[in-house]
């Protein structure tokens, strides 16, 4: 019996360390937070940074849409545990490898999530397009009303993305490269369907195995081939969803640092080695802490 948010259910009771610490861990969301929980409950000396004004991570834009509203108890059910812990939190604080190197910890762990990846395509990098981030910051683009919206993309995230954008009034079109049976292989099959159904329902246009050679921000259009022909699709806006990838530069530029006073052990957890969804998160940020 396993639990995606409670990884130590049926486990043993977390027994304290033998010798106290002085950890930093970097990045709040599930792994980061759960590291620093289970380490704090430890009994070691835990700071945990963050560089925003909320602790979630993936989970705080995640939880956003109305179909995903039960997130929120997670993020709401870890606020309480930092509470009433011995964790040190300290958020708006994006702190850098060389402040991280000062404060002379013993340990320091990476939980920086993963980056948003864009292909190279023509166009993408006028600042007028949207990426999936950026649209989940800007409240003012999450209100009901018309238009067209392009949404490149359609892994877990752009089809979530197109299906809240068409609850909101939006006429959606979804593209992807990969052919209709590739959508979402990773996701677990009932997810899958309810995503793809609803979809369909809502009237999301879903392009697949459709090649976007070309998109423009300013005259907002996006251009695509599709069975040997060229499309222009005119939208008011283009939104960006085409996943994350790892990040492993923090902890690299903290191995460049080793050597200079203090050597803290160095350990990366999350999406930031490798990008999985939540369960992984939250289980290696156990693990990592308890073993600490």
């Amino acid at each position: 019996v396993e639990c995606a948010v409670n990884p130590g259910l049926l486990q043993e009771n977390v027994r304290p360390a033998s010798t106290h610490r002085k950890i930093i861990v970097v990045g709040a969301g599930p792994a980061g937070l759960e590291a620093a929980l289970q380490a704090a409950g430890r009994g070691h000396d835990v700071v945990l940074y963050e560089k925003s004004d909320a602790l979630g991570g993936g989970m705080k834009s995640g939880s956003l849409a109305p179909f995903k509203k039960p997130l929120c108890r997670l993020v709401e059910y870890y606020q309480k545990r930092l509470d009433h812990s011995r964790v040190r939190y300290m958020p708006n604080h994006e702190v850098t490898p060389s402040q991280v190197m000062q404060e002379g910890a013993d340990i320091v762990i990476v939980a920086l999530g993963a980056e948003e990846s864009a292909p190279d395509i023509p166009g993408l990098r006028d600042s007028q397009i949207l990426s999936a981030g950026e649209f989940y910051a800007n409240e003012s683009l999450q209100r009901e009303g018309s238009g067209k919206v392009a949404v490149i993309g359609a892994g877990s995230g752009g089809c979530e993305l197109a299906w809240w954008l068409s609850i909101l009034g939006r006429t959606v079109f979804l593209i992807d490269i990969l052919p209709f049976g590739e959508w979402m292989v990773n996701e677990h099959p009932t997810n899958r369907f309810v995503l793809l159904e609803n979809l369909e329902d809502m009237g999301v246009h879903m392009l697949d195995e459709a090649k976007v050679t070309e998109v423009n921000g300013k005259n907002t259009y996006v251009r695509v081939e599709r069975e040997e022909i060229e499309y222009k699709i005119s939208v008011d806006e283009i939104v960006l969803a085409t996943g994350y990838k790892k990040s492993g530069r923090f902890a690299q530029e903290l191995q460049k640092l080793r050597g200079t006073g203090k050597q803290p052990e160095i350990c990366e957890i999350g999406d930031c080695v490798e990008v999985r969804d939540i369960y992984w998160a939250v289980r290696e940020g156990y693990e990592v802490g308890t073993k600490l």
